[in-house]
C-alpha cells in the first residue's frame, strides 16, 4: 500500500528548493546507519550561540526517516521522544545518525544521535513511524535480486540437514536415561526450556542439564552430566559435520565470486562449540547464534547484526531458509529479500510450518542465477 507521499524538494530539513530549510548534504549509509554532518550557524540558534533544541530534533527526525528511505521505505513519523544531553554551541561540526531498531508490519521503530566533534553525545531519540514499503518501479524501490551482492543464510534445513522427528527424540531418551531419568520426563523438560537455551540463558549444555536435573529433584553426577553431553554433542556434530552437498557448491561458487556471506541460527550451546570443525566455517567464519547473542529469529535485530558484521545494509542483501521460526517474514520486515528452500522434508523437528514466500528454490545451487551468477552443480 503506497502513502502517496510527494518529494518536491521543499523539505525544510533536506530539500534543495527551500531557501529557508537546513538543506542537508552528504547524507549516507555508515554500516546499518544513516548519517549527515550539519554546522549550525547563527539562524539556527535559540538561546545566545546555541543551537536551538527544535532543529536539533528536526536533525534527528530527519536522519531516523532517511535510514528507513534508504531501505525502500515510505515513512511519515508517528512519535518522538528527544532527550537533550548538553547544549551544542553554533559553529561546531556535528554528525548525525538513525538506525532501525524493529520493523513489524507498517510500525518501525528508530533511534538517532546526534555527535559532537570531540566524539560525546549531544542529544538522542527514538521515533515511531508508520511505513509503507515503495514498489520497485518507484525511486529507491526496491532492488533486482541480482543487484543484492550478501547472501544471508539459516543452518538446520538449509545448510545442513534439520533434526528428524523421530531421532531428535530417541536422542533426547538416551540423555534422560544417561542422567537417570524415564525419557518422556527429560523430554518434557528439555523442550520446556527450549527458547531460553536457544537465547543463551546457559553458555553450556552441562549448565543446563544441571539446572533441569535439580527442577526434576534428580541428584545426577558430574560423570552422568557429562554422558548426556556428549550424546547430544555428537548428534549435533553428525548434522553439521555433513552439509548438503548443494550447500557447499553453493557456498563455493558465491565466495569465489566475491560475495559476503553470512548466517543466522537459532540454534543452543553445541554449535558454537563445534562450528570451527565444520566445512561450512571455511565460507562462513563470523556466523550470527542465537545462543551466542542473546536473540532469535524473527527478531529485527539478529538480522542487523548479521548484515553488520558483513558491512552490507540488509537492502542489499537475500536471506536463504527453510522458513522454520518465521524466519522468512522476520527477513522481509528488516527489508532483507527472502527466499524459501524446500527441500521436501516431511519428518523434521520444527518449531513452526514453513511459510508462504514469493521466491522458492528446492536446490541451494538455484538461488546463484537468482543473484546473477551461473549455475553449478552440486557435488
Amino acid at each position: 500500500m503506497s502513502m502517496n507521499l510527494k518529494d518536491d524538494r521543499w523539505c525544510f530539513a533536506c530539500g534543495t528548493h527551500n531557501p529557508h530549510g537546513l538543506r542537508l548534504g552528504d547524507i549516507h549509509l555508515e554500516g546499518l546507519d544513516c548519517c549527515c554532518t550539519f554546522m549550525p550557524q547563527k539562524h539556527h540558534q535559540g538561546w545566545s550561540e546555541i543551537l536551538h533544541g527544535g532543529i536539533t530534533s528536526t536533525l534527528l527526525d530527519e536522519m531516523m526517516t532517511h535510514v528507513l528511505y534508504r531501505r525502500g521505505y515510505d515513512a511519515v513519523t508517528a512519535e518522538m521522544t528527544v532527550r537533550l544531553k548538553k547544549a551544542i554551541p553554533l559553529e561546531s561540526m556535528l554528525k548525525v545518525c538513525g538506525r532501525i531498531t524493529r520493523l513489524r508490519g507498517k510500525l518501525a521503530e528508530t533511534e538517532g544521535e546526534v555527535i559532537m566533534a570531540d566524539g560525546s553525545v549531544a542529544a538522542v531519540a527514538t521515533a515511531k513511524f508508520f511505513v509503507s514499503r515503495r514498489g520497485p518501479d518507484e525511486p529507491g524501490g526496491r532492488l533486482s535480486l541480482a543487484a543484492r551482492e550478501a547472501v544471508l543464510f539459516d543452518l538446520f534445513g538449509t545448510l545442513v540437514p534439520v533434526f528428524r522427528h523421530d531421532e531428535y527424540f530417541a536422542i533426547l531418551g538416551e540423555m534422560g536415561q544417561a542422567l537417570g531419568m524415564a525419557p518422556a520426563d527429560f523430554a518434557d523438560l528439555f523442550r520446556k526450556v527450549a527458547h531460553e537455551r536457544t537465547l543463551g540463558r546457559w553458555a553450556t549444555l552441562e549448565e543446563n542439564l544441571r539446572d533441569l536435573c535439580r527442577e526434576a529433584g534428580i541428584e545426577a553426577s558430574e560423570e552422568q552430566i557429562t554422558e548426556a553431553t556428549r550424546i547430544r554433542v555428537a548428534y549435533t556434530r553428525e548434522q553439521v559435520m555433513n552439509p548438503y552437498p548443494d550447500a557447499l557448491a553453493t557456498l563455493r561458487a558465491l565466495k569465489e565470486a566475491g560475495r559476503p556471506l553470512g548466517l543466522i541460527s537459532d540454534c543452543s550451546p553445541e554449535v558454537p562449540l563445534l562450528w570451527d570443525e565444520t566445512p561450512l566455517s571455511e565460507f562462513i567464519p563470523d556466523p550470527v547464534l542465537s545462543c551466542a547473542v542473546g536473540l532469535r529469529k524473527p527478531d529485527a535485530r539478529i538480522y542487523q547484526l548479521a548484515c553488520e558484521r558483513l558491512g552490507v545494509d540488509p537492502y542489499r542483501a537475500v536471506f536463504v531458509g527453510d522458513g522454520d521460526s518465521n524466519e522468512i517474514q522476520g527477513a522481509a520486515e528488516i527489508g532483507l529479500c527472502p527466499i524459501l528452500v524446500d527441500r521436501g522434508e516431511t519428518s523434521a523437528f520444527r518449531v513452526s510450518e514453513s511459510e508462504h514466500c514469493g521466491i522458492v528454490v528446492h536446490d541451494l545451487t538455484q538461488v546463484l542465477p537468482l543473484v546473477g551468477l551461473e549455475a553449478v552443480e552440486a557435488s
